[in-house]
This record gives structure tokens, sequence and C-alpha cells, in this order.
């Protein structure tokens, strides 16, 4: 299946020799394919024939093997040495008189040693050749790097279901060879001396790889390395900050369409530039910027540096509208540590002070749950879950996939803005369409991207009716239009709440309907993207909640 659909659907990609190589795997039938499929998923690439107790007669199908290419059989004991075990290794020195001078005890490098030059090897071992190519078919096939081929098992069972789709036309992740062989190299971190930072420079591929797919990748590995690179250059503590080279690479960076305005205000400042940061400042918070890329954190951050540098330079920016967030304080009994953090006694046990809090809610009859962004890609999946499948370009040129390829980025929402829109105003407005219980009882078991119903995520769901569909309307859309990467600094608690008064909680009377809070211990500080979210779901008349638990 793998082999014929990569080279059906996307042997343009590959050159004339590999595509021989896989047209004679395409011809294998019987023992013979069964055992190659089977050499070439195991761990190594060397197997001693002994090792390999398969139904089938594996000499026919090794020879059958070798005359197509596919194996050798002539090994140098080098290559294989790794199959044999210490104890093993330890006897066939014994056979051979290499044990003098505690032979018994020697370390496989030592017997290693001890065996090169001399010809050992008594028994039939095979090479499976080839591998590197079968792991190209299945990245052009799957159109992801990596995947669990128990799925496919488990799918043939009936206990897994992919959700059936139309093909649409585009390249896909791959806009050509040279993208296909980049991707590879910068996934495994094989950049030339300089490349890296050529091709971070250089910014995102244009037209739609340059929103998501393979090019898009590459380029985000490209500044990671870019920036490591020059970090590990800088050779100090303060890395790429202080360095003019840097601020250049930095600026390039942000010219490219990188969202690093933060990162260079902060350069410039601690090089003292302070104009040149102010410069970025108000370019970045200026109502009507072109900063459609910035994060909500990052906005928060640029607004920090701000106030920071116009108070060395007498000058002030004009105060952006902020949600008023409503903070608690909970006085609880400090406990032992937790995984080294402080703990919290409730309920005659130390935990961490999440759980804490949600323990000692539950004691008031209150459920909540410590679920953060896992609960809320699941809902993205249930609720959006038919507009995966919409035939954008280029977005599904391959079977078996459990999203699209530009799920999870801001592309996602940009090529289906009209339905999303749609969906949400309907979650928010409750009714049938938008009912939440609705569609999460609509899934029929299909796999699904970012649906993960580990710990407490199936139980919420079952509660979905409970959930206001402002809120879920909120966090959606906020997930939608900047991609999951958003989902980081999700306040911890889903608190299901009904007004309830609680005492030891000051105020003490809770929202009348579901919210989330982020808790925090002393000394504890809001982080920006943490500070993001408690904004924006303020902005869309969402009760946004602090906790500060205190001994």
């Amino acid at each position: 299946m793998v082999v014929g659909g990569a080279l059906d659907r996307w042997g343009w990609l590959l050159t004339a020799g590999e595509r021989a190589v896989l047209e004679r795997v395409r011809g294998l039938e019987g023992a013979a394919l069964e055992l190659y499929a089977r050499l070439t998923m195991r761990a190594g690439a060397g197997f001693r024939l002994s090792r390999l107790p398969y139904a089938m007669d594996t000499a026919a199908a090794v020879q059958e093997l070798d005359a197509a290419g596919l194996v050798l059989r002539q090994v140098p004991e080098a290559w294989v040495i790794g199959c044999f075990t210490v104890e093993e290794l330890r006897d066939i020195c014994e056979q051979h008189a290499r044990d003098r001078g505690g032979g018994r005890r020697a370390g496989r490098e030592e017997l290693e040693r001890r065996l090169k030059g001399l010809r050992w090897l008594a028994e039939p071992v095979v090479w499976a050749r080839h591998r590197g190519l079968i792991r190209r078919a299945e990245r052009l096939f799957f159109q992801r790097g990596w995947v669990d081929r128990s799925m496919l098992l488990l799918q043939r069972t009936g206990r897994l279901a992919f959700a059936e789709y139309a093909l649409t036309g585009g390249a896909g992740r791959f806009l050509d060879r040279r993208a296909l062989l980049l991707d590879e190299r910068s996934a495994a971190g094989e950049w030339a001396p300089g490349e890296a930072r050529a091709a971070a420079l250089a910014g995102p591929p244009p037209g739609p790889d340059g929103q998501w797919g393979s090019g898009r990748r590459c380029w985000e590995r490209a500044v990671e390395a870019a920036l490591a690179e020059a970090k590990a250059e800088e050779g100090s503590a303060a890395g790429r900050a202080g360095s003019g080279a840097d601020r250049g690479l930095l600026a390039g960076l942000v010219r490219a369409g990188a969202p690093l305005l933060p990162e260079l205000a902060r350069a410039h400042e601690q090089a003292g530039d302070l104009e040149a940061a102010w410069a970025l400042v108000r370019a970045g918070t200026a109502r009507g910027a072109d900063t459609a890329t910035l994060s909500g954190a990052q906005r928060i951050a640029l607004e920090r540096i701000g106030r920071r540098i116009g108070k060395r330079l007498g000058r002030g920016l004009a105060p952006a509208p902020a949600p008023v967030i409503t903070e608690r304080r909970l006085q609880l009994r400090a406990g032992a540590r937790v995984q080294g953090r402080p703990g919290w006694e409730v309920g005659g046990r130390s935990r961490a002070v999440e759980e804490a809090v949600v323990a000692w809610l539950a004691e008031a009859g209150v459920a909540a749950w410590h679920v953060e962004g896992r609960l809320w890609t699941a809902l993205f999946a249930l609720c959006l879950r038919d507009l995966y499948w919409l035939p954008v370009p280029g977005a599904l040129p391959a079977p078996l996939l459990t999203g699209p390829l530009d799920l999870g980025t801001p592309a996602f929402y940009a090529a289906r803005r009209a339905e999303v829109d749609a969906r949400l105003a309907a979650i928010r407005a409750g009714g049938q369409e938008g009912s939440l219980a609705g569609l999460v009882a609509g899934w029929q078991g299909e796999l699904l991207a970012g649906l993960n119903l580990a710990g407490p995520v199936a139980r919420v769901l079952s509660a979905a009716g409970r959930l206001p569909g402002g809120l879920v309307a909120a966090v959606l859309g906020r997930l939608a239009r900047e991609g999951w990467g958003a989902a980081a600094g999700l306040p911890d608690l889903l608190v299901l709440s009904a007004g309830e008064r609680l005492p030891g909680l000051l105020p003490g009377r809770l929202p009348d309907r579901a919210f989330l809070a982020e808790i925090k211990g002393p000394g504890d500080t809001l982080q920006d993207n943490q500070q993001a979210w408690l904004e924006r779901l303020g902005a869309d008349g969402e009760p946004a909640e602090v906790w500060r638990v205190h001994g």
C-alpha cells in the first residue's frame, strides 16, 4: 500500500534509481514481501537468520530478496557484530582462543577489538537494503514524518477508523525534490555551515507552503538553528541578546516575517540603543500596526519592554484597555513537597497546587478539572471535525490523514474563515446546531488530530452540555486564528460552578457558570502567555480568574 501509493502519487519526487527499487519492492509477493516488510520495520539493518523465527521458508525468501537486490547475504563481520550479545561474543572469543587475559570479564568494546581481523562469523546473516528509501516512501504516502504503523493494524481489525474524505490537488508538503531533501536534512539537524542562517533570512517560501507544509517547517527549523548557532558563537550567558551580528539576524528575521519583535527590541535595549528599541515597540503596539503575526503573549512582552524603555527615555505608551481579571485568595495547609514542587495538604494527602485546589473544590461539592490545553484541542477536533475535510487545495493530498496539513496553523482559519466563524457563532448562541453535547456525541470514533482522550478529558467531554458556549467559542476562536501553539498558557483549571459561596476563598462567591482559573502558589507570577489568555477571555466577556494559594 505504502510503496504503491508513493510511486503512483509522488513518483515525480523520486530519482529513476529510487523508482526502480520501489518497483522491485512492489513486485514482491508472498513470503519475500512479508520478510522484507518485517526486516525494514525492525530496529537495525543486520539480522541473523537463526533469529528470524517466522512461519515461512526464510531461506527461500532471502534468496528471492537477494536476487531483487533488496538484501545483502555477504555481510562484513563489522556490520553485524552488534547482532550478538556480549556473552555470545565471549563464547566466540573462547572458540578462537582469544580469551587470554580475563576474556570472561571483557566488555563489548574489548571483545570487538579482539575479534577484529578474525574470520569469526560462522552463521548466515542478512542485511536489509534501502531502509531509508522505504522511510521516504512512508513520508510521501502519509505526508508526515512519523506514523504509528499499529494504527493500520487496528484499522484493519475494526478497532480504529480513519475519516473518509476526497483528496485535493496541490503539491502537499513537498513542492519539489529539493524541498523533500531539505525537510529530511533539517529534521535531522544536518545544516551545512551558514546554510541555516541563509535559509532563515530568506524567509518562508511563497504561496500556500509559506503558511504551512514542509517549507514552513524547514524555515522554522532554520530560524531555531540560526539563533542557536549565533548563541553558541557568542559564548556568553547573555547569548544572542548583546551581539551586533545577532541583532542583524533578528532584524532580518523580522523582515522575513518572524514574530521576533520582542526579542529584537530587547537586543537593542541590552546593547544600549534605546531609540531603536523604542521604534520597534511603537511599531508593534501602535493601533492598526501591521503585526498580525504577533501573538497576544508577544504583544504583552512588547508593552512591558516599552514601559521599561519609556521610563528611561521619559516617554510613555498609550495605555491599552485592560479587561478586569478577578483575583481570589485561597488558604490551604502547606504539606510535603511533591516532585520538587511545594505541596499543599488536602484530604490527608500532600498535592501539587493545581491538584490541591481541585481536591479542595471537590470537598466543597464543586466539580473542577486540571486540563490545560489538551481538553481544548479535543474540543477543537470534535466541534470542527467536518471542517477538517473541506476541499482546500493542497490540504488533503494523501489518504489516511487525521487532519489537513494546515491544521494547527493560522492558515487553517484563513482558508475556512466563513465556515469557522459560522460554527463558532452557533456554539456561542447554543441551540441545536451549536449544541456542544450534540457535537461531541456526533463523533463516530474516527481518528482526529488533536483528539486525545487521556486523563480527565473524556470525563470533561461527558459534561460538555454544562460548558458555556461563549467560553468554548472564545478559546477555540483564538486557537483557530493563531494556531495551536497559542494553547500554551491556557488557565489551569476548568471549574463547573453554579454561583456557590465557598468559605476560605476570598472573594467567596463563584460565577454562576463554568469558568477558567489560573492557579498560582506563593511567589509565582503570571507568564506573558497566561496573561494573554486572561485578557482575551475577559475581552470576550468570559470570567477570567487568578487564584493565589497561600499557607
